[in-house]
């Protein structure tokens, strides 16, 4: 998993997760690495995803961005209100149009517009299109 905090420079921060622990225990680390590096954005991997969602109950002020070959593998609807989440899919999958649709509508604070396209291509080192 990756935190990056975004002021007053460009940081990033790797933490490696124990996925065989309790979820109470993953997300405790998550906290407690957040908190003491003053993450703004959890860049989480398939694996890791589930967890850095689970984590918005906990502080609905960080972003989240997570990759998932498929968009129904998320449900954001279920996410706090004030969450910030960019997920990444697969762009010939049949559910890409869709998703800047779905994530204006969730999430009106940011539009899905073409500067975070390009900080998701950064995270995630995806090829340009």
């Amino acid at each position: 998993m990756r935190l990056i905090n975004t002021f007053p420079k460009l940081r990033q921060q790797y933490i490696q997760l124990d996925l065989s622990q309790p979820q109470s225990c993953i997300l405790e680390t998550i906290h407690q690495n957040c908190e003491k590096f003053d993450a703004d954005i959890i860049v989480a991997s398939e694996q890791e995803a589930d967890y850095a969602l689970s984590y918005a109950y906990i502080n609905p002020f960080i972003a989240i961005a997570i990759k998932r070959p498929a968009l129904e593998a998320v449900n954001l609807a279920t996410l706090p209100a004030r969450s910030h989440v960019w997920v990444y899919v697969d762009a010939a999958h049949p559910a890409y149009a869709g998703l800047k649709n779905r994530y204006r509508m969730l999430n009106s604070e940011y539009e899905f517009d073409h500067e975070i396209e390009q900080l998701g291509r950064c995270l995630f080192q995806l090829p340009q299109t």
